[in-house]
C-alpha cells in the first residue's frame, strides 16, 4: 500500500510534553513569526495602493510547500496583484508550532498562508478556508492555496482534471518521494551511528541542512540535537510508516509515475520523440501552462534537482545525497517526464506570471549551461526580457527570525552593570 498524503496532525498537547515543552519554549523565547518583508520589496504597480501581506508557513525543503510558493511567487510577480508574502520555514515537527498557533488549534498542516483581506478590497474568502476571526483567513494544503489565489491556472475546460490529477500525484508522487528521500537519510544515520564513518557524517549534516534550511538559528540547534539523539527518526518513521517494505512500494510507484508521465508527454502515443509543451495539451489545442504542471514538477522537484532550487535543495553537489539518490535522479533525468520538469523551471518557475522564456531567445537558448540561464521579466520585446546572465536561482522570501527575548537582554544589562560596579569599588579598595 501507498504511504498517507497527510500523515496524523501534531496535536497541541504533544508540544506540551517532555523534550518537545522545552523545544517549543526556546523557540517562541528565540525566535519570532512576526517579522515580514515591506511591501516596496514586492515592485508593486503605483495602481497597487494598498498591498495585501501572505504569510506563508513552510517546511523549507518540503515539495509540498514548494508548490504553494511557487504559486504565491506567480502571483507577486504580477504587479498589478494586491498580494506579496513572508515565508516563515520550519524543520518538520517544529512547523506545528506556528500553524498550530495560527490555524488556532485547528490544524498542524504544512503548506499554511495566513492573511487578512482588505475590508474594502475585492479579495473574498475561500469556502476551502479556515477563519481563525472576524477577517482573518488561513489556507492550509497546498492544492487548496494554488486554487485560491491561482485560479488561471485552472482553465474551465480543464478545471475538474486538473483537480483529479493533483488529487493522483499527490498520492502516488508526493508522499511516495517523501518516504523514500527520508527512508534513505535515516538509513544512512543508522550506518554512521554504527561505524562513525566520516563520509557518512558529512551525509547527516547535508540532511540537517537540508530539513532545517531557512530556519531560525534555535530550531537548526535543537533539530540537530534531536536528530543525533535519533529521537525525531525515529518518531517520523513510525508517523510515516517508513520501513524497507514500504520504500520498496514507493519507489515502485515514483517509477511508474514517471513512466506513466512520459506516455501522457507524447504529442503521438505511437512516437517516442515528439513532446507535448504542456501537460494539458494535445494535438488538437494548447492549453499551456496549468497547475498541472506546476503540481507535477514541484513534487518532482526533490529527485530532479532543477537547477534553479539548488539555494532550497542543497543539491549543487551529488556528493551531498545518498547514491541510491542520485541513481535514481540520473535515471529519471533521463525520462520525458524528467525533461519536462527540468524544462518547466527553465521556462516558468523564475518568470513573471506565467510567461514563459521566448523561443527565439538566443542569449538564453544559445547557452547549453541551466545554471547560467538569464533572469527573466514579463515583457513582448525579447531583446529587453533578458536583464543580466547571472545564475538563475529560486531565493525564499525569508526574513531573519532570530531574536534575543527581552527578559535576557534585562538580565545581561543588570549583570553587565553589576558587573562594572564592582570593578569601580574594587579600584578604590583600600585593600
Amino acid at each position: 500500500s501507498l504511504p498517507t498524503e497527510n500523515i496524523a496532525p501534531t496535536k497541541e498537547s504533544f508540544l506540551r510534553k517532555g523534550p518537545m515543552a522545552i523545544c517549543t519554549k526556546l523557540i517562541e523565547s528565540f525566535s519570532t513569526n512576526d517579522r515580514k518583508r515591506h511591501s516596496s520589496w514586492s515592485n508593486k504597480s503605483p495602481s497597487v495602493t494598498n498591498p495585501c501581506h501572505v504569510r506563508l508557513i513552510t517546511i523549507g525543503a518540503s515539495h509540498y510547500c514548494e508548490k504553494a510558493r511557487w504559486a504565491l511567487d506567480l502571483v507577486e510577480a504580477d504587479s498589478n496583484s494586491p498580494f506579496y508574502y513572508t515565508e516563515d520555514a520550519h524543520p518538520p515537527i517544529f512547523a506545528a508550532i506556528a500553524t498550530l498557533k495560527a490555524s488556532r488549534g485547528l490544524t498542524s498542516m504544512t503548506p499554511m498562508a495566513v492573511y487578512t483581506p482588505h475590508e474594502n478590497g475585492k479579495i473574498k474568502n475561500s469556502s476551502n478556508s479556515n477563519i481563525s476571526n472576524k477577517r482573518e483567513i488561513v489556507l492550509h494544503d497546498s492544492s487548496k492555496i494554488i486554487r485560491h489565489f491561482c485560479p488561471f491556472l485552472y482553465p474551465p475546460a480543464k478545471e475538474q482534471e486538473i483537480m483529479q490529477f493533483e488529487t493522483y500525484m499527490g498520492e502516488h508522487l508526493g508522499a511516495t518521494l517523501r518516504l523514500i528521500i527520508y527512508y534513505y537519510f535515516f538509513t544512512q544515520q543508522k550506518i554512521s551511528h554504527h561505524d562513525r564513518d566520516h563520509n557518512h557524517d558529512r551525509d547527516n549534516d547535508n540532511f540537517l541542512k537540508l530539513v532545517t534550511t531557512q530556519s531560525s538559528t534555535i530550531e537548526q540547534i535543537l533539530w540537530k540535537k534531536l536528530y543525533n539523539k535519533g529521537l525525531l527518526a525515529s518518531g517520523m518513521k513510525k508517523a510515516m510508516k517508513i520501513n524497507p517494505e514500504t520504500a520498496k512500494h514507493s519507489l515502485q510507484s515514483v517509477r511508474d509515475v514517471f513512466q506513466q508521465m512520459s506516455i501522457k508527454l507524447r504529442l503521438d502515443p505511437n512516437d517516442e520523440l515528439g513532446k507535448k509543451e504542456y501537460i494539458m495539451d494535445s494535438i488538437q489545442e494548447r492549453i499551456g501552462f496549468t497547475a498541472a504542471d506546476l503540481t507535477f514538477c514541484a513534487l518532482a522537484a526533490p529527485i530532479i534537482s532543477p537547477p534553479e532550487l539548488e539555494v532550497l535543495l542543497k543539491s549543487d553537489d551529488e556528493k551531498d545525497y545518498p547514491k541510491q539518490l542520485i541513481e535514481l535522479r540520473h535515471e529519471l533525468r533521463g525520462t520525458l517526464a524528467g525533461q519536462h520538469v527540468l524544462e518547466i523551471y527553465r521556462k516558468h518557475r523564475l518568470g513573471v506570471g506565467t510567461a514563459p522564456i521566448p523561443d527565439n531567445c538566443t542569449n538564453c537558448n544559445n547557452n547549453t549551461n541551466s545554471n547560467m540561464k538569464s533572469k527573466h521579466v514579463s515583457t513582448t520585446e525579447t531583446n529587453r526580457h533578458c536583464i543580466s546572465s547571472k545564475r538563475r536561482l529560486v531565493i525564499p522570501k525569508v526574513v531573519r527570525r532570530d531574536r534575543i527575548p527581552l527578559g535576557m537582554i534585562l538580565s545581561a544589562g543588570v549583570s553587565l552593570g553589576a558587573i562594572l560596579t564592582f570593578q569601580r569599588e574594587d579600584k578604590n579598595s583600600p585593600f
